[in-house]
């Protein structure tokens, strides 16, 4: 029943989770350290995560610190090579493993606040 009513409304949550994708980015434009994925040229992507690279090395400084102010920012999936059961198949993944530890997931809760956009930018710059 929840999934129907989310399929029943697909169109307005997919138009708001791109509106928040692209507050984000236009509020974290001029944080050089904060790197978001290119969009397609087609545009033809679906915003389930807004999601970001940090490469000064404070991702976790900055997670710590969103989360004291009960902004739910989470970091990266870590490779599925780093979990016991798929470790045998593990080749070289320097490049995932890279990323899990730069990456950071941005809420996208039809509950955030424009308020928190400050605070983030605000901990971003910090």
């Amino acid at each position: 029943a929840i999934g129907v009513a989310q399929l029943e409304r697909i169109e307005d949550i997919i138009q708001f989770r791109k509106s928040i994708e692209n507050e984000y980015r236009d509020e974290l434009a001029t944080h050089e350290h904060i790197k978001f994925q290119s969009q397609p040229k087609d545009n033809k992507k679906v915003t389930w995560l807004v999601c970001a690279t940090v490469e000064n090395g404070k991702r976790d400084e900055y997670l710590q610190a969103l989360n004291r102010e009960g902004i739910d920012c989470r970091p990266f999936f870590f490779p599925l090579s780093e979990m016991p059961i798929y470790a045998r198949y593990s080749f070289s993944n320097q490049v995932s493993q890279s990323i899990s530890k730069k990456g950071m997931n941005f809420p996208t809760s039809q509950k955030l606040e424009s308020s928190s956009f400050q605070t983030i930018k605000k901990i971003l710059n910090s």
